[in-house]
C-alpha cells in the first residue's frame, strides 16, 4: 500500500524555486565573469546594466547554451539523488518522488525538468527565428506581446493546477507521474 504523503505547499515550492533560481542566477554570473576574463575582458570596468543583460563578445551563446544544459543537469541531479531535491526543496522541508513514493530514477527526472521547462519554448522560437532574420520588418514590439501572451497562457495551464488540484500537481508532473511532498 503507498503511503500518502502530505503534498507539498504551493508557497513553500515558490520560495524553493526562488531559492533554486537564485544559486543557478550566482552560478552563471561566475560562468560569465569567467569567460570575459578568458577571453581578456577587463570585467570590472564593464559593471553596468549591460553587465546584467549581455554576454562578452566571446558568448555567441556558447555560455548560455552552457548554462542552459548545468541548469537541467542541477535538476536531474538533485532530484534523483539522496536527497531527493534540490538545494531550495531541500531547505523548504520538500522531496520529489514518483507516484508510488519512490525515488526518482535519472530518466524520470529528466523527464520531469524537460517537461516543467517546455513553457520556455516560445521564448527560444523567438530567439532562434531572430537570430535567423525570419522575424526582420516585423515590430519587435508585437513580438514580445506575442511571446508573452503565448507563454503567459502556457504558465497557466501548466502550472496553475497546484494551486487547485487534491495532490497538489502541475500538468508536468501528471505527465511525468513524479509529486512534490513533505519530507
Amino acid at each position: 500500500m503507498i503511503e500518502l504523503k502530505k503534498p507539498g505547499a504551493a508557497f513553500k515550492r515558490f520560495f524553493a524555486i526562488l531559492c533554486d533560481s537564485i544559486i543557478l542566477y550566482a552560478i552563471n554570473l561566475v560562468l560569465k565573469v569567467l569567460s570575459m576574463l578568458a577571453v581578456g575582458e577587463k570585467v570590472f570596468a564593464k559593471i553596468d546594466k549591460s553587465f546584467f543583460t549581455e554576454y562578452g563578445k566571446f558568448d555567441n551563446g556558447y555560455i548560455a547554451s552552457l548554462f542552459t544544459i548545468f541548469s537541467i543537469l542541477f535538476f536531474v541531479y538533485f532530484e534523483q539523488s539522496k536527497w531527493q531535491a534540490t538545494p531550495g526543496k531541500k531547505l523548504f522541508g520538500l522531496i520529489v518522488e514518483d507516484v508510488n513514493g519512490s525515488r526518482l530514477s535519472f530518466f524520470r527526472a529528466f523527464a520531469r525538468t524537460i517537461l516543467y521547462n517546455l513553457p520556455v519554448i516560445p521564448a527560444i522560437a523567438l530567439f532562434v527565428l531572430g537570430a535567423l532574420n525570419v522575424l526582420k520588418g516585423i515590430d519587435p514590439k508585437l513580438i514580445v506581446i506575442a511571446w508573452s501572451c503565448i507563454t503567459i497562457t502556457w504558465y497557466l495551464v501548466w502550472f496553475l493546477p497546484i494551486l487547485f488540484t487534491k495532490n497538489k500537481t502541475g500538468l508536468y508532473e501528471i505527465l511525468s507521474k513524479t509529486r512534490v511532498v513533505q519530507k
